[in-house]
């Protein structure tokens, strides 16, 4: 009986979506390390959601501007109401996740006559569960969202659209342009089918909807923001709107060339739009949903500094991609003899999985972030007696702040990449980064911490390190307090008003002698260290252990 009821669960559509999500998502968690937190981007989602359930509103520091670093509204009602349930929210949301990644498999089953090939696609893209399904971010409720969306308008279903619209709005920022488009390919369908007119009074109600929620959010981010970026990402890096065509073309072919699927779903995909187009039926479904995905490849060039890894931005096509490409793809398949047909799906499968287990690029996201909140939690123990804890300053500032209660800067806010040809990432070229050395002035932070996140955090540093002031008033090395020990820069009047007994600082030896050999600048040494310029072994080696009162 068990057997009997297992099998016929597994022949319907929710039992393969279950199934397929479930088994997938573990085996990507597992390939990734086994994290117990999301991404850094996470994080800053979960800081906000905590303080709004604390009473304290959306910020990220309490009396702080709301919404900083977050762009997802509905996402962040999310973390929200799970915050109200539960004072741990990382489970919670995982199983959400899990949730809708079910719910957009089986919607496409339902339309899916190659159930099969579909469900083979769309497994072979392991990154897909990993951003969906393990970050933790609101990419999994976007790719929801997008996919319902989509399939509204390429049905014609405006009653659907009315309230799908308005939900892609609130997700993210982009879709207020995105939804426009989408708009405007459902008129065009309706009006090709049952003529102008008809299109017309079909199409106003979701339109009036629409406006109305875009009016509200049009106001509200400029109400609550300097400037109203649109871009594909949370990057608290942005710094309003920006067109780099050299760097999302260089994006997009990072996407097309990273896994063997990818390629092959994304031509098989364009092949069976070109072939709608030559039939003239009209806008049938695959064209339609075709025309529906065209702003995927403009967003891209908005926000190809995306210092994530994995390609986060085409992610929540991929149900899409793979639902069209499974309807074409056995015009393709029948063309194989029997061997291919047999060997090919293995074969994709298992290359598709090997190369990300083999790159291991998205697990340095998942770590930097888990690094991030260790290192939170260590300068909480370390300060937990202090009425004001001290101000850090670091690139991952979301992870960070989660487990720390001072105040913390984010260094991504202070460079501006120029994006060009030259890779400093995935899509991303930095041929130079400027940065505003007078806001890290203002913020004066206690602690900068150096977490060798990327070319970007390098060039912040590097950039801090040419300046005297930043010379002059921070030091290398590491901090001790009882069993806990804090490596990074610190400032010398904070290093100096610490407590007696408590605390011990020994400064790092290469860092003092790198400051020394600059001619244009110098190292104050200790109260009772001597040692003059042709003495730089033995200044430095004097202070390379002493306790905090200098």
């Amino acid at each position: 009986m068990f057997s009997l009821f297992m099998h016929e669960l597994l022949n319907r559509q929710t039992g393969a979506a279950l199934f397929c999500v479930f088994v997938c998502s573990t085996l990507a968690w597992l390939l990734l390390g086994t994290p117990l937190s999301g991404v850094e981007e996470a994080d800053l989602f979960l800081v906000h959601a905590r303080n709004f359930v604390n009473g304290n509103g959306f910020v990220f520091h309490i009396g702080s501007q709301p919404f900083e670093g977050v762009f997802s509204l509905l996402w962040l009602w999310v973390c929200s109401f799970v915050y109200m349930l539960t004072y741990t929210a990382e489970a919670p949301l995982f199983l959400l996740n899990l949730l809708f990644g079910i719910i957009t498999v089986y919607v496409c089953l339902q339309r899916c006559t190659q159930k099969p090939a579909f469900l083979l696609l769309l497994c072979s893209a392991p990154a897909w569960f990993a951003w969906c399904q393990l970050a933790l971010e609101d990419s999994g409720l976007w790719c929801l969202l997008l996919t319902l969306s989509v399939l509204a308008v390429s049905e014609r279903r405006t009653s659907q659209a009315v309230w799908m619209l308005p939900l892609l709005v609130l997700n993210r920022p982009e879709a207020i342009l995105w939804s426009c488009w989408l708009l405007v390919v459902l008129f065009l369908g309706l009006g090709l089918d049952r003529g102008w007119r008809v299109a017309m009074r079909a199409v106003f109600r979701p339109l009036l909807v629409f406006g109305i929620v875009w009016a509200a959010m049009v106001r509200f981010w400029i109400r609550h923001s300097d400037v109203l970026v649109l871009r594909g990402s949370g990057s608290s890096a942005s710094h309003g709107l920006e067109v780099d065509l050299g760097a999302g073309i260089f994006y997009m072919l990072g996407y097309l060339f990273s896994n063997p699927a990818v390629l092959l779903v994304v031509l098989v995909f364009g092949w069976a739009c070109a072939r709608e187009i030559a039939r003239k039926r009209g806008l049938s479904r695959p064209l339609t949903v075709g025309l529906c995905l065209l702003p995927a490849l403009g967003f891209p060039l908005l926000a190809a500094d995306d210092h994530f890894r994995a390609f986060r931005f085409y992610q929540p096509l991929w149900p899409l991609l793979c639902l069209v490409s499974a309807w074409a793809m056995p015009l393709l398949y029948g063309r194989l003899s029997r061997f291919w047909r047999r060997l090919s799906p293995i074969a994709l499968f298992a290359a598709a999985w090997m190369i990300f287990a083999l790159s291991g690029s998205l697990r340095e996201d998942f770590s930097r972030a888990h690094k991030g909140r260790e290192q939170g939690a260590v300068l909480e123990r370390m300060f937990a007696k202090h009425e004001q804890p001290p101000g850090v300053a670091v690139m991952t500032a979301g992870p960070v702040r989660y487990t720390y209660s001072g105040e913390v800067y984010d260094l991504a806010g202070l460079a501006v990449a120029e994006r060009g040809f030259v890779s400093g990432g995935e899509g991303t070229a930095t041929k130079r980064i400027p940065f505003d050395p007078e806001i890290f002035q203002g913020w004066q932070p206690d602690i900068l911490i150096e977490n060798y996140s990327g070319s970007v955090e390098k060039a912040v540093i590097d950039g801090l390190l040419s300046e005297r002031k930043f010379r002059e008033h921070y030091v290398k090395g590491e901090l001790w307090y009882n069993s806990q020990i804090f490596f990074a820069y610190f400032s010398r009047d904070f290093i100096n008003g610490l407590e007696d007994g408590h605390y011990v600082f020994n400064q790092d030896l290469q860092y003092a002698l790198e400051m020394e050999e600059r001619a244009d600048s110098f190292i104050e040494l200790p109260a009772g260290v001597s040692g003059g310029t042709g003495d730089h072994w033995n200044a430095a080696q004097s202070i390379l252990s002493y306790p905090v009162r200098w």
